[in-house]
């Protein structure tokens, strides 16, 4: 059975980061797959990922009344779980029993798919908090819900910001958080202004996805940024490339990290020239740069025949995320970067398989799982493997971020 499974980011009226919810859901094209299917699948993978990919952040799961009874929540740390339910649980004593127990450890429950009708009044104090969908909501049943959340000193969320129209919608009535698909993939703002590009992190940034990139001239770039240079300095310290001792010398940090980790690092030491170093505001982006460009290069490896080389697909990943960042089109961040013909196309959706990979990438991240199907059996990537390599990849790309952070620190 093919099972998709990724965390999308909730995020509250100004744009900051709330948590992250765990969406998932089977092949659309695959009559046979059932609820307890989907719920026993659901189980498998975050056995074998939930301590690895999703500990240290507060995530937002749907559950079944088969994934309760399947004791799912006590694979999260009560801190890091937030257990959505529906009509289904409702409806069902044994979970809603469940539920209590939960509660008592010390998780919180959210009930889903709120309205103001009597049967899910009479329920709200066996939850901690109501999620209106922001597609069916009128601006009454808004504000009622938040002004009921408020009174009674429960958290309100809502679900469905899938266009700015949306978003707008549920941040005028004040809704604490919000999950949809035009948040997916958005930062709160630009981390720098379109002016920075003439600045040392950009040309460091294009230095180094150069074919053969020029060591020498890197070094030149980062002379010019104290906030760069120390940054490098730190990174080829520390634990994660296992040098062991603190570094001085930027060209030996440089020849020891060696091209291809510099690309993998250089969106990192990029921010850190943004005049500090960087912290948790920039940990959004630089995990989902992190994570595309791994997720790319993985899948990469499995299309038939490759589009592109697993380093050149890594800088595909990571450098879609770029007008997050500097707030101008991939038109002309591309007109400013020497990358080769290959990942060029695939940033500019010129049509072909590198397009059509990132297209691959972004709808597994939107949990567009039709479409993520149809690409994947169109580039003879194997659907099924898509969850666990995707929270692979998660797992190493917070462990970079993680590592940067105490690094910085």
């Amino acid at each position: 059975m093919r099972t998709y499974l990724v965390r999308r980011p909730v995020k509250d009226a100004a744009g900051a980061l709330v948590g992250w919810e765990l969406a998932y859901g089977n092949d659309p094209y695959e009559e046979t797959a059932g609820p307890l299917a989907l719920a026993e699948a659901v189980h498998a993978l975050l056995s074998q990922y939930a301590a690895k990919a999703l500990t240290g952040a507060r995530n937002f799961l749907p559950c079944g009344p088969s994934l309760l009874i399947k004791k799912a929540p006590r694979l999260f740390r009560p801190d890091d779980l937030t257990i959505l339910i529906g009509e289904d649980t409702l409806e069902h004593p044994l979970a809603m029993h469940l539920l209590g127990q939960y509660r008592k450890e010390g998780y919180r429950a959210i009930l889903d798919g709120f309205r103001s009708i009597p049967r899910y009044f009479e329920v709200l104090d066996d939850v901690d908090g109501v999620r209106v969908d922001l597609r069916g909501a009128s601006d009454a049943d808004l504000h009622n819900a938040v002004e009921m959340a408020s009174g009674m000193g429960k958290e309100c969320f809502a679900s469905g910001a899938d266009d700015i129209g949306l978003a707008r919608k549920g941040q005028e009535a004040g809704i604490g958080g919000m999950e949809g698909a035009y948040l997916s993939g958005r930062t709160a703002a630009p981390l720098f202004g379109a002016d920075r590009l003439d600045g040392p992190p950009f040309r460091l940034l294009a230095a180094a996805a150069e074919p053969g990139p020029d060591l020498g001239r890197m070094g030149a770039i980062l002379a010019e940024d104290p906030d760069m240079e120390a940054a490098l300095l730190r990174l080829a310290g520390s634990a994660w490339f296992s040098y062991g001792g603190e570094r001085e010398d930027v060209g030996g940090a440089l020849a020891e990290l060696g091209a291809g980790q510099l690309r993998e690092w250089i969106l990192p030491l990029c921010v850190a020239g943004s005049g500090g170093v960087p912290d948790a505001s920039y940990e959004e982006a630089l995990t989902l740069a992190a994570w595309r460009g791994l997720f790319t290069r993985e899948l990469a490896g499995y299309c038939w025949p490759s589009p592109l080389g697993r380093a050149e697909a890594y800088l595909m990943g990571q450098l879609s995320v770029l007008p997050l960042l500097f707030d101008v089109p991939m038109e002309q961040i591309c007109a400013r970067i020497p990358l080769p013909d290959a990942p060029r196309e695939g940033l500019l959706g010129s049509p072909g398989p590198c397009s059509a990979l990132l297209d691959l990438v972004r709808a597994y991240e939107a949990a567009d799982w039709g479409t993520v199907t149809m690409l994947a059996e169109q580039m003879r990537i194997p659907p099924e493997r898509l969850a666990g390599i995707g929270l692979e990849c998660l797992g190493t790309a917070r462990a970079m971020w993680r590592d940067l952070s105490t690094t910085a620190s």
